[in-house]
C-alpha cells in the first residue's frame, strides 16, 4: 500500500479520535499532565506521531528527499541547464523515462531475442515499419521523445508553452495508450515508408 494511504488513514484517525470525545480530563487538576490525557487522547496522540512519522520517512526517501541528500541545490541546476522549473523537470523526464522503459518492453515482446536498441529513435522506426504502432500514434510518441530530450541531457530543442500545453492533454493518455499496446501488441500493415523515429535535429510532425 502506498505510503500516502498510510498517512492519510492516521490523519483521519487522529481527526476521528479528536471529534468524537474528550483527550483531555479538565476537571482533574491536581493530577499531573500526562495523567490528565485521557485514552481516547492518547489514541489521539500515537496517531499523530505515527502519521507525522511517517511523513518524514516519505521525504527522506522520495525521489526528490535523495536528491536534496546528494545536492541541495540540484533543482535549481536542472533550471539552469534545462530551462525547466522544478516541477516542470519532474513531469517531463517522468514522460521521457516511461516513454523508454514501455518501448523497451515492447520491442523486446515484437522481436524477441534481437538485440535492444539504446535509441528510442530506432525502436520507434522498427515499431511503426512492421506494423506494431500505426504511424500516426508513432508521430504522438516521436513527438513526446523529441521534446523530452532536453529534459534528460540538457540540450537540444525545448518544448514552448504550445509544446508543453500538448503534453498536459495528452502525454498521459499517449503513454496509457502505449502501456495497452505492451499488453496486446496490434499487427498492422507494415509500412516500409514510415518516417517515423528518424526526426532528429527537427521537430517531428503530428499526424492526425
Amino acid at each position: 500500500m502506498p505510503i500516502n494511504i498510510y498517512i492519510i488513514a492516521m490523519a483521519t484517525a487522529a481527526t476521528l479520535a479528536g471529534f468524537f470525545g474528550k483527550t483531555f480530563d479538565d476537571k482533574a487538576e491536581h493530577k499531573r499532565l500526562i495523567k490528565r490525557i485521557t485514552l481516547r487522547g492518547w489514541a489521539y496522540l500515537m496517531f499523530v506521531v505515527v502519521g507525522f512519522g511517517l511523513s518524514i520517512y516519505k521525504e527522506r526517501t522520495s525521489f526528490e528527499g535523495q536528491v536534496g541528500s546528494v545536492d541541495p541545490n540540484f533543482y535549481p541546476l536542472v533550471s539552469q541547464v534545462t530551462g525547466y522549473s522544478r516541477d516542470e523537470w519532474t513531469k517531463v523526464i517522468s514522460y521521457r523515462m516511461s516513454l523508454r522503459f514501455l518501448l523497451q518492453k515492447l520491442y523486446a515482446k515484437v522481436f524477441p531475442g534481437e538485440p535492444r536498441p539504446d535509441s528510442m529513435e530506432v525502436m520507434l522506426n522498427r515499431l511503426a515499419h512492421n506494423g506494431t504502432i500505426s504511424d500516426n500514434f508513432c508521430s504522438q510518441l516521436d513527438y513526446l521523445r523529441f521534446y523530452t530530450f532536453s529534459a534528460e541531457w540538457g540540450s537540444g530543442q525545448e518544448p514552448g508553452p504550445t509544446v508543453l500545453n500538448w503534453f498536459r492533454s495528452n502525454a498521459d493518455s499517449t503513454l496509457k495508450q502505449l502501456a495497452g499496446t505492451v499488453d496486446v501488441p496490434l499487427h498492422l500493415s507494415a509500412n516500409p515508408s514510415t518516417a517515423c523515429g528518424t526526426y532528429l535535429k527537427s521537430p517531428p510532425p503530428l499526424l492526425k
